[in-house]
């Protein structure tokens, strides 16, 4: 072939061959046609018509073919209305300083109010600003403080808005009852004087509930608490629907209601001529507009509005029930019940998953009065057809945050719960929902307790504990409670068989209930527990064996023993990094993972309460740069999640920004992260290879993550180890400092061709009998008359440990005098797991490496080991090992 002919196929080579190699990965896709994010494989549930937080409001947008909501979680997006798919999202409100945090509500939802052209939006964000958005675009137009034009030396949260009809006006009541006209294009604003006399400048004299312009913009209402006319009696404000003049600004009308608060709810009926507002006792006023009088009370069973919207001809009024969801069509004229739109609901009731119940209204009407949008219930919204009030919204998977989820006993399925009650099952290889069950559950205690197999949930009920099966909903049993006292917090054992519970009233009771009788097994009084700190506790480790509780104090946890209930161990946090955010055990249990925070952990060692490393940062305040939990419903310190791998090689841990940071438990450095959650993370499991991680996150989600695109393709080579290196790293093993013993490990378990018959040879020497002769004349020396016999009978017998436990109680069950009674009570304190020294210590450490190695020659030291003295804390974390590797 010539040089030419040569030179031309490269050429065509290359041609053809650079296009494949400029071709960008394929992007995987849910279930849903969705994009996956990076390294993630699947997608369970779906991110159409979702929030991170509850949604608190929605709007129908003029095109007929758009939606737009607004969330707790700090979030306003447009939907399509055909498909659910998110359109957009408006700008992140930018951080601004609070000026006195102190006096902000954190529980407060988003307010927000769009114009009735569609074009503009308002809304209060958590920082206590106005933010005026351009909905077209999501742009955010400007930012102001509603303090009339005044620089106020007090910060004065804003509460209700509503916006004229062309966008122009903005009106916005705060919590020290002023109510303010703004302009939306210049910023500027203006009093109404009535209202900014309310309570006399006391920020507590009353609230102005809700606000609302007439669909002409010429009038508005205002209602709720109007104190400035009950000055002598400040306790006990009146509540008041006052009707406004815009352009005037003048007060046309006031109705006063002294047997309920109003004002929760204020709709305009679309021509103008009537007013009807939501009252605390479930009632709802009608008002005539046109002649400035109340025309008539309505009371529909009594139940208390979610939200209220006119029909588009003014002749029925929608109405929400918070009791239980449901919308009711009220005939007008009549007062009557036209028809009920979605009577058997789908979920919980609002209350009893912490959903909102004030200050906005959970309904919103399309232009034709075909379709109802409802709100508040969830992090989703329901969408109804009004004429047969069938759902258009099927429910796929959670609609709440997920705070629980493992991988099923077929390592295939994946089960999930949310903490509206909603349990589900998934194929993880295709992200298929297979089933989708609702337990009914009540506003005391929080989302349901989840056995480690997924096959019960505890929940508190009405006459105590109810145990139920998750996939059936069958009632199996109630546990009945002392006193009929309601449980904190509640928690399965790993193997299924022990129910905890928390009673947090004028004590901390600690009760542990038989799963499979339902008996009580042990109720004790905490005294050493921070009851304020309670979110930290209740956590087993993988054995069952032990359960952690937080201390008296800010900074310490306490490991206690479930079948003596005696406290094996506490632990100490630094002063300045508070109790952990979230506790979780190595899968051997024999290290505590503490997380203090994004990029700040630490692990101490179980056998002797001490730091063995800490991961990331050290010394950072965990208050720092944690962005504000926007959810009422979860307590205000952030509950975050974290997993070991199986082996425990592996950390993954869920940050406040929705990310997960995986860490190399053997490097002590980072990984890398996945990013993709919309929301918070919740939970985090590993899958029994490692090789999967599961997440859910307050976005109602669960993303099924490929660990093996961050961590490295095998366990880390070690190097050969010299006879010198053994010997050295088998001393360390006898220090009782962890982070040293805990390097000495790192570095034998590395080397697994010399560590193992080294680690053989040390504990498979023959030790000698125990000569029980001895030790009986030992025992009978503490008696002796002579000092100097007493103390080295005592030295001799602590020496043996263990070994001799048997033995000290028979010696202490004979009733000896006074003082070898107390010497025998001080060495059996001294024997078992809880005084852990020297050779004890080390040989514990060395079970743990052999674990770790699991190897047929491990084993085989195990299983010598595990035939040592029952009573031994060392016999039982050899069987314990041998045991977990069987599971």
């Amino acid at each position: 072939m010539s040089r030419f002919a040569i030179v031309s196929a490269c050429l065509l080579l290359a041609q053809v061959t650079e296009p494949l190699r400029a071709q960008p990965p394929a992007v995987l896709k849910d279930r849903f046609g969705d994009p996956l994010p990076a390294h993630a494989l699947a997608r369970l549930g779906t991110t159409h018509w979702r929030h991170a937080g509850t949604v608190t409001a929605a709007a129908f947008l003029p095109d007929g073919k758009t939606l737009l909501t607004a969330g707790e979680d700090g979030r306003i997006r447009v939907w399509e209305l055909a498909t659910g798919r998110e359109l957009r999202t408006f700008d992140p409100v930018p951080k601004n300083k609070v000026p006195n945090e102190e006096d902000m509500d954190f529980g407060l939802p988003l307010a927000v109010a769009i114009s009735a052209d569609g074009k503009t939006l308002a809304s209060t964000g958590h920082d206590g600003r106005v933010h005026i958005w351009d909905v077209a675009t999501g742009k955010l137009r400007k930012s102001f403080l509603p303090s009339a034009g005044k620089q106020s030396a007090e910060f004065i949260p804003p509460g209700a808005l509503a916006l004229s009809p062309d966008g122009k006006t903005l009106a916005v009541t705060d919590q020290a009852c002023q109510l303010h006209l703004c302009s939306t294009e210049k910023g500027t604003m203006r009093s109404l004087s009535a209202m900014a006399q309310a309570g006399g400048g006391n920020r507590f004299g009353g609230v102005a509930l809700n606000v609302a312009f007439s669909p002409d913009g010429k009038y508005l209402v205002s209602a709720g608490y109007h104190a400035e006319n009950n000055n002598n009696n400040n306790n006990n404000p009146s509540s008041q629907v006052r009707l406004w003049d815009v352009a005037s600004g003048k007060k046309l009308f006031t109705h006063e209601q002294k047997d309920q608060n109003v004002g929760f709810v204020t709709v305009f009926s679309p021509d103008n001529k009537r007013l009807a507002v939501t009252g605390s006792n479930g009632g709802i006023l009608l008002y005539d507009v046109e002649n400035k009088k109340l025309w008539k009370k309505l009371r529909p069973d009594g139940e208390f509005s979610g939200g209220m919207v006119f029909s588009p001809d003014g002749k029925n009024l929608l109405v929400k029930s918070m009791a239980n969801s449901s919308v009711r069509v009220i005939e007008l004229e009549t007062g009557k019940e036209a028809k009920r739109l979605d009577k058997n609901t789908r979920g919980n009731p609002v209350e009893a998953v912490g959903g909102n119940q004030i200050s906005f209204n959970g309904l919103a009407l399309s232009a034709d009065g075909k379709q109802l949008a409802i709100v508040g219930e969830s992090n989703s919204l329901r969408l109804l057809d009004v004429t047969s009030g069938k759902e258009l919204i099927i429910p796929v998977g959670h609609v709440g945050p997920v705070g629980w989820l493992r991988f099923g006993p077929d390592k295939k399925t994946i089960l999930s719960m949310s903490d509206d009650g909603v349990f589900c099952t998934w194929d993880g290889s295709t992200g298929a929902a297979q089933k989708r069950i609702l337990h009914r559950i009540r506003d005391v205690g929080g989302m349901p307790a989840v056995s480690p197999n997924g096959k019960l949930l505890a929940a508190w009920g009405a006459n105590g504990i109810e145990l139920h099966d998750a996939l059936t909903k069958k009632r199996i049993r109630t546990i009945a409670t002392p006193q009929g006292g309601a449980m904190e917090t509640l928690a399965f054992s790993p193997n299924n068989q022990v129910l905890a519970g928390l009673s947090m009233n004028e004590q901390a009771e600690l009760y542990l209930f038989d799963v499979a009788s339902g008996k009580e097994l042990r109720h004790q009084v905490i005294a050493d527990c921070n009851m304020g700190m309670i979110e930290q506790g209740l956590v087993f480790s993988p054995d069952s064996r032990l359960i952690v509780l937080p201390g008296s104090t800010d900074t310490s946890l306490v490991l206690y023993e479930v079948a003596t209930g005696k406290e094996l161990r506490r632990i100490e946090c630094p002063e300045n990094m508070g109790l952990p955010r979230n506790i979780a055990f190595a899968p051997d249990g024999r290290s505590l993972l503490l997380d203090h925070g994004p990029n700040t952990m630490r692990l101490h060692e179980v056998a002797t309460g001490q730091e063995r490393r800490s991961f990331g940062e050290k010394n950072v305040d965990p208050n720092a740069d944690v962005p504000l939990n926007l959810n009422p419903r979860e307590p205000m310190i952030d509950v975050m999640a974290t997993a070991f791998s199986p082996d425990g090689q592996l950390v993954a841990q869920g940050c406040p920004d929705s990310s997960i940071g995986l860490w190399d438990v053997t490097a002590g450095r980072k990984l890398g992260e996945f990013k993709g959650h919309q929301g918070e993370v919740l939970t985090l499991a590993f899958s029994s290879d490692g090789k999967r991680l599961i997440s859910g996150s307050t976005d109602t989600t669960i993303l099924v993550w490929d660990v093996t695109r961050l961590s490295p393709p095998g366990p880390p080579t070690g190097r050969e180890l010299s006879p010198q290196e053994l010997q050295s790293c088998w001393a360390d093993l006898l220090d009782q400092n962890s982070t040293k013993s805990f390097l000495a490990l790192e570095l034998l378990a590395g080397s697994p061709k010399q560590s193992l018959p080294f680690l053989r040879e040390q504990l498979l020497k023959q030790q000698p009998p125990l000569n029980i002769k001895q030790v009986e004349q030992w025992l009978q020396d503490l008696d002796n008359p002579r000092y100097a016999v007493r103390q080295r009978a005592t030295i001799e017998l602590a020496k043996l440990n263990d070994d001799v436990q048997a033995n000290l109680q028979k010696a202490l069950d004979r009733d000896p005098g006074p003082e070898a009674r107390q010497r025998l009570r001080e060495l059996l304190e001294h024997t078992g797991e809880r005084y852990l020294r020297g050779e004890r210590l080390r040989t514990m450490r060395a079970i743990e490496l052999l674990d770790r190695l699991d190897s047929v020659e491990a084993r085989e030291v195990l299983k010598y080991l595990a035939a040592g003295p029952a009573p031994s804390p060392l016999t039982r974390e050899a069987r314990w090992s041998l045991q977990r590797r069987e599971q």
